[in-house]
């Protein structure tokens, strides 16, 4: 009910969204279709305190977990160069592994590999 009230009523959702960010464990508790909700509308603020609540903890938070690292890491800005683009990198290489695509895993992980080197420089 509580995703579906966020849908319709905006209020609702910043409801939500207010308490996944002062308490992020709370995502430990929550249903399926919120945790899906919020992947899919939440600002990125709150994506990146319940990313790693949800990381690794069921597989039927697969989905939400890979949707949180793309809309994370899409929400870098353009010439982002620093630690936080290569921990993007590494968590959205880590959500797509556990989501059976290997090969953008790969793909992101050199990435993420390049991004930690440059930064050693």
């Amino acid at each position: 009910m509580l995703a579906a009230s966020g849908v319709r009523h905006p209020p609702s959702a910043d409801l939500l969204y207010e308490l996944f960010r002062w308490a992020p464990g709370l995502v430990g508790y929550a249903s399926r279709p919120v945790i899906d909700f919020v992947a899919q509308h939440a600002p990125v603020d709150v994506l990146e305190r319940i990313q790693s609540q949800i990381a690794n903890r069921d597989v039927n938070l697969v989905r939400p977990a890979l949707l949180i690292a793309r809309r994370l890491y899409d929400a870098l800005p353009a010439g982002e160069v620093g630690n936080r683009r290569a921990a993007r990198l590494v968590n959205l290489a880590g959500a797509m592994f556990d989501g059976g695509d290997w090969h953008g895993a790969v793909e992101y992980g050199h990435q993420a590999v390049a991004a930690w080197r440059t930064l050693a420089m």
